[in-house]
């Protein structure tokens, strides 16, 4: 499966981390928006928000002009298993929207039913499970996002409640990414920097309502699913390393 990597020019330690991590691996680069430079379409988002929104839509576009059933799309800040390579070659389940290969560490809502997908596992996700950093995506998935306006980031768009509810989405357990600041190091990627809109009128109480099927589902079908924090991959020496080195990190500067 091919891997396009989201990067912008200004980032290119960045690319040069990913070169290292998806060694042997059959990638290519899509030049990131850049949010606070770039000419952007009229929108309600931040700059940095509609930057991200279509960065992510150039890379479903170059899926469709290719002759692939699906790919994967990655921010430049993730961190992979060890196995991220030969996840790639698993079969993937016969009908998907999406599959969220990461974790945000936040509580899901999913199917306790799964599928394998290499040494893990798939559960249909039935919550929000935010961020974009790492995400396999469907040719028909990505010709159905590209038809849609630009109206929330596009995390909300892509892994919000609705989004759970209208598009077949799996969560992938454990995951194989996570972005840097997950692990506690690095900077919040530029790509996908934004700040929290809260939306009004019309749009709120559609928001609301969602949040309130979303409580009602989790009691009705409660014997079929099961709420969980995702975990990252239970190895990986980068992700290893990361996380001592921030933990020391943090040591130091609370005994400063």
């Amino acid at each position: 499966m091919k891997v396009y990597v989201v990067n912008l020019a200004r980032a290119a330690d960045r690319m040069a981390h990913m070169r290292d991590r998806l060694a042997g691996v059959d990638y290519e680069r899509i030049e990131a928006f850049d949010g606070t430079k770039d000419l952007l379409p009229p929108s309600a988002l931040t700059p940095n928000e509609t930057a991200c929104y279509m960065s992510h839509m150039s890379a479903w576009r170059q899926l469709l002009a290719s002759s692939d059933k699906a790919a994967c799309v990655l921010e430049d800040d993730v961190v992979l298993g060890d196995d991220f390579g030969a996840l790639l070659a698993a079969p993937l389940p016969p009908h998907f929207d999406l599959i969220k290969i990461e974790t945000c560490h936040q509580t899901v809502s999913m199917d306790k039913a799964a599928l394998p997908m290499g040494g893990r596992h798939l559960h249909r996700l039935r919550s929000r499970h935010l961020c974009t950093a790492g995400y396999i995506i469907s040719r028909a998935c990505a010709e159905r996002l590209l038809k849609i306006a630009i109206t929330e980031p596009l995390d909300i768009e892509m892994f919000n409640h609705a989004a759970a509810r209208h598009l077949c989405i799996y969560q992938l357990v454990p995951a194989v990414c996570v972005q840097e600041t997950q692990l506690g190091a690095g900077d919040v990627s530029s790509i996908g920097a934004r700040t929290k809109n809260r939306p009004r009128g019309f749009g709120l109480v559609v928001r609301e309502a969602e949040r309130a099927w979303f409580g009602l589902s989790a009691l009705i079908f409660w014997p079929w699913r099961e709420r969980m924090e995702i975990p990252f991959a239970e190895h990986g020496e980068e992700a290893d390393r990361i996380t001592v080195a921030a933990a020391e990190r943090a040591a130091k500067s609370s005994t400063a």
